[in-house]
């Protein structure tokens, strides 16, 4: 299973009650969105970035109100939790690097299947958007990193897709 490391104290910071109020939501609300984006931060390259974030997908995964996770992201824009650059604050130094992190095993892994994969979408087929390597049985269904067992997906797909398998996720989708 893979991890990201939070704080002490993370689930009720009073920050939350702040942004909260300027976004006009739940401090709970806030509090989820934050570890939704330290998880998708977290796994995403460049890491640390959730400037392909979707916020309407969380919208409706959580069952907010049309807006509310762009609302949120908003204010932690301005108040400089989310950088210009699309990274979540002190990402870089906050989150341990392990060995199949950038420049190692699984970037060359990555840059493989990008290239197999003709660097497009295998479950829509976009070419335009970032590209995720998607594992098709997931980590933490104890899926591998071999090789078969991984795909080029957008960030869209790669995100809507999630921990499911792909039955589960869109039954229509074979790869080809």
């Amino acid at each position: 299973m893979d991890w990201f490391r939070s704080y002490h104290g993370a689930a009720t910071d009073p920050k939350w009650l702040v942004i909260a109020r300027k976004a006009q939501c739940t401090p709970g609300a806030v509090a989820s969105i934050w570890w939704a984006l330290m998880d998708y931060a977290s796994s995403n390259t460049p890491r640390g970035s959730v400037q392909d974030f979707d916020a309407e997908v969380l919208d409706v995964f959580y069952g907010y109100e049309d807006g509310t996770v762009a609302r949120v992201l908003g204010v932690m824009r301005v108040r400089g939790m989310i950088e210009a650059d699309g990274k979540l604050e002190h990402s870089d130094r906050d989150q341990p690097r392990y060995g199949w992190e950038r420049g190692g095993a699984w970037e060359m892994l990555r840059r493989a299947v990008f290239e197999r994969d003709d660097y497009t979408c295998r479950y829509c087929g976009a070419t335009d958007q970032p590209l995720h390597c998607d594992h098709v049985f997931p980590r933490s269904r104890g899926g591998s990193n071999a090789l078969e067992n991984l795909t080029t997906a957008c960030s869209r797909c790669n995100q809507s897709k999630g921990a499911r398998l792909l039955h589960e996720w869109r039954p229509e989708v074979a790869l080809a």
